[in-house]
């Protein structure tokens, strides 16, 4: 079965109470911060989250998130770099999208199938939620790139 995503990115128009009509952005589409302000106005790539302080500096260092107004899907090479503008406004490559859907081969030399399969995998087998959610280890014996969770597929696909 082949995805095929043909989102848009605003909503039909909804309308207002007292009359008249607005257009909002579809943020399933692509996010885009309400103020037209950096991420980091509001705190993206301040937070210490990081295992250690260097990770932290680089991340700081390159701008990442924290330089952005909208989120990226798929993004071209030269979008993917944290100075350009792409990076800054986002861009959204839905027919990449539906590539990786449609072909997914695994990651780090790991074929999990398709991302459909992975999915029926994942709500078949039953497991705690942070296991369900999360890359993160939470326990000694998991190993958490070869253990399908929802954030391995969201990441790899």
């Amino acid at each position: 079965m082949a995805v095929s995503l043909t989102w848009q990115n605003t909503l039909p128009s909804l309308l207002r109470p007292k009359g008249g009509s607005v257009r909002i952005n579809n943020h399933l589409f692509q996010f885009r911060m309400p103020t037209d302000k950096p991420m980091r106005s509001e705190g993206a790539g301040t937070e210490n989250t990081w295992e250690n302080d260097t990770e932290q500096e680089e991340y700081k260092n390159l701008g990442k998130f924290g330089n952005a107004i909208g989120t990226s899907r798929w993004p071209d090479e030269e979008d993917q770099t944290p100075t350009s503008e792409g990076w800054r406004h986002g861009v959204v490559n839905n027919r990449k999208v539906s590539d990786a859907f449609n072909s997914h081969e695994g990651y780090n030399n790991k074929n999990h199938g398709p991302a459909a399969e992975m999915l029926y995998r994942l709500l078949t087998v039953p497991m705690d939620y942070t296991t369900f959610a999360s890359t993160s280890s939470t326990s000694k014996n998991q190993k958490v790139d070869e253990d399908l969770n929802i954030e391995y597929i969201h990441n790899n696909v």
